[in-house]
């Protein structure tokens, strides 16, 4: 080919030049859109590209595990232990009981004096006002087939009035003397004023005496009689005792001779729900148990046996029957008795919904009741009030069920 002659050069038809401007197109927009999707990337941080195209399925790794589940991810490799048992905690015991009921009370009146009081019982005089206030309840019977209450009081808390306040006898004068307790009754027996004289217990009489803290209750001398009306104002003790220089605390070292027993005891013997005390083929006082509070509620006379004071029926805690001797006196005209107290003999505990056969010593005329076992054990009281019957053993039984 000559120098500086030129070769013609091939044409490039139109379709040719459309389909390179649309390649030149679409890489253009190819590269804006990785352009975008970088910078979409760079501002969203954790953005994935493919959420700008819709919903997908979600990744696998994120919901469900890649393995199935085996024995040792789903249950415990060992049996799960039950947590330490605590034993129950033994309720902190009372600052202050009564020695006569071993229930708490506000302060201290171990040291004190209790008073023990003669109350009517005839059916007439009932109901008795302060009769379900006594921490302690005698029945024994007198003469003319009937019984008499003798209720002993070491808790005084609230109390107003008492009475009817009747005779004394012998026998109840040496129990009094067993609680070196003050006396206090309504005239006596010749007999009971000689123990009384010999014994020289503290004591109030309303009918040979100064008078103080006696009355006659308008009502009851209306309704019952002069004789059932006679009442002692319980509320000034302290001050007549005070007054009359009579010694309030009881003398160092003295014992109740109570024992109680704790809360989780357990009582041994035959069922003692529904008790009847018979004296004689005339009086009996009977007794129902209470699961619920552990309380028997007395009846007398056909009915409940309660305190005129409130309306409630008087009820305890501990039932013991004594059986001893009660003999009528020989030559008296009246027909009194005479109770040997002293020595030993069988008694009978229910408490608790349980009846026991117990024992019964007593050392001396003026001493205390000891209860023991066969086996020489000492009886232990549920914590309340105790009721004592004592029938004779000619003619008196008790009947439990």
């Amino acid at each position: 080919m000559a120098k500086g002659k030129h070769e013609p050069q091939p044409k490039i038809d139109k379709r040719t030049l459309t389909l390179i401007a649309c390649a030149a197109a679409g890489v253009i927009v190819a590269v804006l859109c990785v352009v975008l999707v970088i910078n979409a990337v760079k501002a969203g941080g954790s953005k994935n590209p493919a959420e700008t195209s819709g919903p997908t399925e979600p990744p696998t790794t994120a919901t469900e595990p890649t393995t199935e589940p085996t024995e040792a991810t789903t249950e415990p490799t060992t049996a799960p232990t039950e947590p330490p048992t605590q034993p129950p905690t033994e309720p902190p015991a009372p600052e202050f009981v009564n020695p006569l009921t071993g229930l708490e009370v506000s302060g201290d009146i171990s040291g004190r004096r209790p008073v023990a009081i003669m109350l009517n019982n005839l059916k007439k005089a009932t109901p008795q006002e302060g009769i379900g206030s006594a921490d302690i309840i005698y029945e024994i019977p007198v003469e003319g087939g009937v019984t008499r209450f003798m209720g002993i009081y070491q808790d005084l808390k609230g109390m107003d009035a008492v009475g009817s306040i009747r005779s004394a006898r012998p026998y109840f004068v040496d129990i009094a003397l067993g609680y070196d307790a003050v006396y206090i009754h309504a005239g006596g027996s010749d007999d009971a004023y000689r123990r009384l004289k010999e014994s020289g217990i503290d004591r109030f009489d309303g009918v040979n005496g100064s008078g103080e803290g006696f009355y006659r209750d308008t009502w009851r001398k209306e309704n019952m009689g002069s004789v059932h009306s006679l009442m002692f104002e319980i509320s000034r003790l302290d001050e007549i005792m005070t007054k009359n220089r009579m010694r309030m605390e009881h003398k160092s070292g003295f014992d109740t001779g109570m024992a109680f027993a704790p809360a989780d005891y357990e009582r041994t013997g035959s069922a003692g729900k529904s008790v009847t005390v018979n004296f004689n083929n005339s009086k009996s006082t009977s007794f129902e148990y209470d699961e619920a509070t552990k309380l028997y509620a007395a009846s007398q006379y056909g009915g409940a046996m309660t305190d005129y004071d409130d309306g409630a029926q008087v009820k305890v805690r501990n039932i013991v029957v004594i059986s001893a001797k009660i003999t009528p006196i020989a030559g008296d005209t009246e027909g009194r008795l005479s109770a040997t107290l002293t020595g030993s003999g069988n008694a009978k505990l229910i408490a608790d919904g349980v009846a026991r056969d117990i024992k019964w010593t007593r050392r001396s005329s003026s001493g205390q009741f000891e209860f023991h076992d066969a086996d020489g054990k000492e009886i232990l009281f549920s914590p309340g009030v105790t009721y004592i019957g004592i029938i004779p053993l000619s003619s008196g039984s008790v009947e439990v069920k």
